[in-house]
């Protein structure tokens, strides 16, 4: 590494330095600890600055944020100057049970992107795309567009297909090749350099980003916060939180940090988060993930889905005095939505939810029915989700309603779905685990899934406005901005051609569409603009 960073100290054609491409190293990854992972980075990251002090350094971590891995954002976050992720859906079946082009497999780079950068960095695209010898090409170039624009509006800094051209036939007959024929043909070229889809796609947004005049803008605050856990961030044997300090500190380790079961938990944890965030974003919520000692506070609006509530497993859930916290952040203005399964505990919870637990139950067929209007929902509208009841994490809980009301029942007649107001604050509490439902639930969030709407009457009724509100559930929208002028990134994730709306929450003077040749105004009427959207495509309106 000293070697390199001498030679090329002065070379202009390096951007940066990559200290590795996707660790931990996969013949060792079950043997990499939080430690190592964090020695290692440091001690790279620190010759390459000792003689290359002048270039920025990442790591080319792919997943570690979502499945908990020792190279995860938090950890190396002192070390490196951004992060990087690599939104593969296709490799993680148990979080992204469908199709390559449904919502949430398109979500997925803008998901890893606001779960990485909240960790205090700002993250690259570092790697994305599917292989044209599993998936149809035009479905590939579709994937990449739409997962692109998502992200490039959730703050992503870069972006980095995977890769550059297939393998040439001749190829196929020696390792690793012949053992692996999607590896084939991963190129947005052929190997005869003829342009796939997804080559096409990419000339054309780089050609639009190059369009863009990002200096003084930044991503627009986010309306919306779920809060990552810090037993999840945390690196093993951190005991900064625990309440022990001063000379008489004695080591603390709980029999929990001996159990052997993180990929099953996290995935319960990252499975619903990735639900709320979905959520959120169809509920028009440009959505945040601070960590829970970081400043959560700047945001309207906390989403702590179920299992974020819990108790059982150190990894999945809040500490205690969160909600000592939280009850001040309510009671000043501040809006809290929680979820609930079995599983669930929070200290003197009826001041804060105005309901208190009583116990939890089994559930199969879920019926969730209105029984009042609330924030665009009518009484009598009802929401339908099938679980597994051997499962506890589907269970919910059993409420005793004390000051708070109920704006909707189960299919038994029990309080579903509670409201309070808390001095100048609002909650709402689900006592179903609804966020784990669909993230167990094969192709979710295609169709007409309707629960955003519970989202998005929960952000009316507590008086949140997005910066900018698009009519269409499909169509997300957010911000790159400045002072006096930005950019609204939209991203078309559904399957049909649609007629929007977009309002925005600023003044507006002018809005004109970028194309990567040119721009084409749009009328601007009641400090909003209508525009079409192609199935699977993003958009760039500048705005001033």
């Amino acid at each position: 590494a000293a070697q390199f960073a001498r030679r090329y100290r002065d070379e202009p054609a390096v951007l940066a330095w990559d200290l590795t491409d996707e660790p931990p190293f996969w013949i060792v990854a079950d043997d990499t600890t939080d430690d190592m992972a964090l020695n290692w980075t440091r001690l790279l990251s620190g010759v390459m600055r000792r003689y290359d002090p002048g270039r920025l350094i990442c790591v080319g971590t792919d997943v570690q944020d979502l499945e908990h891995g020792p190279f995860r954002p938090d950890i190396i976050a002192n070390e490196v100057d951004f992060f990087t992720v690599h939104p593969y859906p296709i490799y993680l079946p148990h979080l992204f049970p469908d199709s390559l082009l449904s919502q949430r497999a398109t979500y997925c780079a803008a998901f890893q992107t606001t779960l990485s950068s909240g960790a205090g960095k700002s993250t690259m695209i570092h790697e994305l795309g599917a292989s044209s010898a599993q998936y149809d090409p035009e479905r590939v170039a579709r994937y990449d567009r739409t997962s692109m624009f998502s992200a490039l509006g959730a703050g992503a800094n870069g972006f980095i297909p995977w890769c550059y051209t297939d393998a040439a036939p001749s190829t196929y007959h020696r390792a690793p090749y012949l053992r692996a024929p999607h590896e084939t043909q991963f190129g947005v070229t052929t190997w005869d350099r003829k342009e796939r889809p997804a080559g096409i796609m990419l000339r054309d947004f780089g050609a639009l980003l190059a369009r863009l005049d990002l200096t003084d803008l930044a991503p627009a605050a986010a309306e919306a916060a779920i809060i990552i856990a810090h037993d999840w961030s945390k690196p093993h044997g951190d005991f900064s939180r625990s309440g022990l300090s001063g000379p008489e500190m004695i080591p603390y380790v709980s029999v929990q940090e001996t159990w052997r079961e993180d990929e099953a938990h996290n995935t319960w944890l990252m499975g619903a988060l990735l639900a709320s965030f979905i959520l959120a974003r169809r509920a028009g919520l440009h959505t945040a993930m601070p960590r829970e000692y970081g400043d959560w506070r700047q945001h309207p609006l906390l989403l702590l889905p179920s299992p974020l509530t819990g108790t059982d497993i150190n990894l999945t859930h809040v500490h205690t005095t969160f909600w000592e916290r939280v009850k001040s952040f309510v009671a000043n203005g501040g809006a809290l939505y929680a979820s609930l399964c079995a599983d669930a505990a929070i200290p003197e919870m009826a001041h804060l939810f105005g309901a208190r637990l009583v116990d939890h139950i089994p559930a199969a067929e879920v019926t969730i029915t209105m029984t009042t209007d609330f924030g665009g929902l009518a009484a009598g509208e009802s929401f339908h989700y099938r679980v597994d009841p051997n499962d506890l994490r589907n269970w919910p809980v059993t409420l005793d309603v004390t000051s708070g009301k109920t704006v909707a029942v189960d299919q038994e007649g029990r309080p579903a779905w509670v409201v309070h107001t808390l001095e100048r604050g609002k909650t709402l509490l689900s006592a179903y685990p609804i966020e784990h439902y669909l993230a167990t639930t094969p192709s979710a969030f295609d169709g007409h899934e309707p629960t955003h709407r519970l989202y998005r009457a929960f952000r009316i009724w507590a008086g949140v406005t997005p910066l900018f509100a698009s009519d269409h559930p499909d169509v997300e929208v957010a911000g790159l901005m400045g002072r006096d002028r930005g950019y609204a990134i939209l991203t078309n994730h559904g399957p049909e051609a649609v007629t929007i709306t977009i309002t925005s929450r600023r003044p507006l003077t002018s809005a004109r569409l970028l194309t990567p040749k040119g721009e084409k105004p749009l009328a601007i009427h009641e400090n909003a603009w209508r525009m079409e959207m192609l199935p699977y495509d993003g958009a760039i309106v500048e705005i001033g």
